[in-house]
């Protein structure tokens, strides 16, 4: 698809070296325009299946309203494979241009429930006033 994106996750080593993007594992956008991997975050192990998490951000994505943007909760595995984002949790923006996920953040447990949690921020929400969610990880 036409600029529909998409985050690659490196596995890490003791001894880092460059890599082909090419032979890492791909979390693809499925919506034109959409540029999913824009922004992307690590969201501690929001699920509480013992491997860490990480959030795709597609801020221009429309299948709200026009560039109401998502994120997606990838979930770590032991052995991650390649997929489409749109398999995930999908957390949808709330208004027209309010490109959700151009910012996120996360891995802290901010209600200390044993679950890490995430921000997602909409910075055209309200009128370009702006908003941050709090997403609570719950065993999602």
């Amino acid at each position: 698809e036409y600029y529909a994106g998409a985050a690659y996750l490196i596995g890490g080593e003791t001894s880092p070296t460059s890599t082909n993007l090419a032979t890492s594992v791909k979390f693809s956008g499925v919506s034109a325009g959409g540029e999913a991997g824009v922004t992307v975050a690590p969201a501690g192990d929001a699920d509480a299946d013992g491997y860490d998490d990480f959030v795709v951000a597609a801020p221009y994505l429309s299948d709200v309203a026009y560039h109401a943007g998502a994120a997606f909760l990838v979930s770590g595995s032991p052995s991650p494979a390649s997929a489409d984002i749109d398999i995930f949790p999908e957390f949808a923006g709330s208004s027209s241009q309010g490109w959700a996920g151009y910012s996120l953040a996360g891995g802290g447990d901010f209600n200390a429930d044993g679950f890490s949690d995430f921000v997602v921020g909409e910075y055209g929400a309200s009128s370009y006033t702006g908003a941050g969610y709090l997403i609570l990880g719950t065993g999602l």
